[in-house]
């Protein structure tokens, strides 16, 4: 009898709280509002936006990315350079009839190589320009041979040795940098090389990196004429001469002369364009 009154009792103290709860809660109001389902959204402070500025808006404009740079020309184009014959490449660069080993006396002396300079001769290939260089640059010069090719690159040094010259450095590059040093040369060449060029505007930047205040950059490349270069060189070399002094130029040098002094190839000397505020 005592445990049912009990009972009894413990259910009227639940009812008499319930009675209550449902009294505070506001008449049409769901008695389960508040409650987190946790599939509602999250809401957040306004945060008040700022005024626009006065006058017109600046767009920013994105500094170049050189890794975004495409490909102007196939990867295979040189892929063939790599793990080459040397000797088999020494016959076909170092041939008599190939116009810029025939000339390279004239060439050499055209575009004035002196005691003391820092030349860089990127596209060094089997070296035959760089042994001149490094004779007309004398013991106080510095001369270096920049190559995709490492066996070019190696065989450069050896040559080097075998012709008793100690102011050469090689150097194995990629298709975007020259890897040479900034500020360090006088004059960059480079004979039937621009057209190998995979990314040209990045190459040329590195170019421009290297060069000192007053550095040149002489481009040797082939006449690509429609109707009169031979096939070979239409459908090898992307870019005629004009289209070529563009990027050059586009890349922050100027023209400074035009050689006359080949058939088959132009000879064009660039310098490195001053700095914007170079006259403030």
């Amino acid at each position: 009898m005592f445990q049912r009154c009990s009972l009894l009792s413990s259910l009227g103290v639940l009812f008499a709280l319930s009675v209550v709860a449902c009294a505070d809660t506001p008449e049409n109001e769901d008695p389960s509002a508040g409650v987190s389902t946790g599939d509602e959204p999250v809401s957040e402070a306004r945060v008040p936006e700022p005024p626009l500025p006065e006058g017109p808006i600046p767009i920013p404009i994105p500094k170049p990315r050189p890794e975004l740079e495409p490909a102007v020309v196939s990867p295979g184009i040189n892929v063939y350079y790599q793990g080459a014959d040397i000797e088999e490449w020494q016959e076909i660069f170092e041939r008599p009839g190939r116009e810029v080993f025939d000339r390279r006396f004239e060439i050499l002396k055209a575009i004035g190589v002196y005691p003391g300079m820092a030349v860089a001769d990127v596209g060094a290939g089997t070296g035959y320009y760089t042994m001149l260089f490094a004779r007309a640059v004398g013991r106080h010069g510095q001369v270096y041979a920049v190559d995709v090719a490492e066996g070019f690159v190696e065989d450069v040094a050896r040559r080097a040795a075998e012709y008793h010259v100690d102011n050469v450095e090689a150097i194995v590059n990629d298709q975007k940098d020259t890897r040479l040093p900034e500020d360090s040369v006088d004059l960059v060449f480079m004979c039937d090389t621009y057209h190998h060029f995979e990314y040209p505007r990045s190459m040329l930047a590195s170019i421009a990196r290297a060069l000192k205040e007053d550095g040149e950059l002489v481009l040797i490349d082939f006449r690509r004429l429609q109707g009169v270069s031979s096939p070979w060189v239409m459908s090898h070399v992307r870019a005629n001469q004009e289209e070529v002094t563009k990027e050059v130029e586009d890349a922050g040098f100027e023209l400074a002369e035009e050689l006359d002094l080949l058939r088959e190839n132009y000879v064009l000397r660039f310098r490195k364009a001053p700095p914007a505020n170079a006259g403030e």
